[in-house]
C-alpha cells in the first residue's frame, strides 16, 4: 500500500502544467499559457499547406460567442512549405484577431520540441491523461479550465463533439 501511495505521488509531482508552458504568436510575442487560466482551451493543429477552412471558421464563432474560451491555432506540418507563414498571416487577417494563431510546431515525434505545447498535448508524462504518438493535422484538443487535457479530436470530428467537449 505504501509502495502504490509513494507511486502516486510520484507520478503526480512530475505532471507538467500547461501553465508553464510559454509559447510565441505568430507575431513573435512569447504568451505565457499561465495568462489564459480559469478560460477553456482551445487548441486546434493545422496544417498550414492544406488547411481545413471549415474547422478555422466553426473555431472562430465559437470563440467570438464564447468569452470564456481561448482559441489558439497552431500550424503544424512536418514539412512547412516556404509560403506557410504567409496562409497563416491570412487566415489571421480573414478571422479578425479573434484567434490566437502560434508559431509553427513539428508533428513529428522525433522532431518535436521538448517541453512545448505540442510536446505537452502529446505526452502522457507532461499531460496526465493522453499519449499520442502520431499526431496529425486538423485535431482539436480542449482543456478545462483547471488545466487537465479532456478531449482529443481527431480529423473529420463532428460539430456536436466539440459542442459536447466544451460544456
Amino acid at each position: 500500500m505504501l509502495n502504490l501511495f509513494f507511486a502516486v505521488f510520484f507520478v503526480c509531482n512530475f505532471i507538467a502544467s500547461i501553465y508553464s508552458i510559454s509559447v510565441v504568436n505568430d507575431e513573435g510575442k512569447i504568451l505565457s499559457m499561465g495568462s489564459f487560466k480559469d478560460k477553456v482551451l482551445v487548441i486546434a493543429l493545422v496544417d498550414p499547406n492544406n488547411s481545413d477552412s471549415a474547422l478555422l471558421e466553426r473555431l472562430s464563432t465559437l470563440q467570438k460567442e464564447n468569452k470564456t474560451m481561448q482559441v489558439f491555432i497552431v500550424p503544424a506540418t512536418d514539412i512547412p512549405s516556404p509560403n506557410s507563414r504567409d496562409r497563416v498571416k491570412e487566415w489571421h487577417k480573414r478571422l479578425n484577431g479573434e484567434l490566437v494563431f502560434l508559431e509553427h510546431s513539428s508533428l513529428s515525434i522525433q522532431t518535436r520540441k521538448k517541453g512545448s505545447l505540442v510536446d505537452w498535448l502529446s505526452s502522457v508524462e507532461q499531460n496526465g491523461h493522453f499519449q499520442i504518438d502520431s499526431l496529425e493535422s486538423n485535431s482539436v484538443f480542449v482543456v478545462s479550465r483547471d488545466g487537465d487535457l479532456r478531449s482529443v479530436l481527431g480529423r473529420g470530428f463532428p460539430e456536436k463533439s466539440l459542442t459536447d467537449a466544451l460544456k
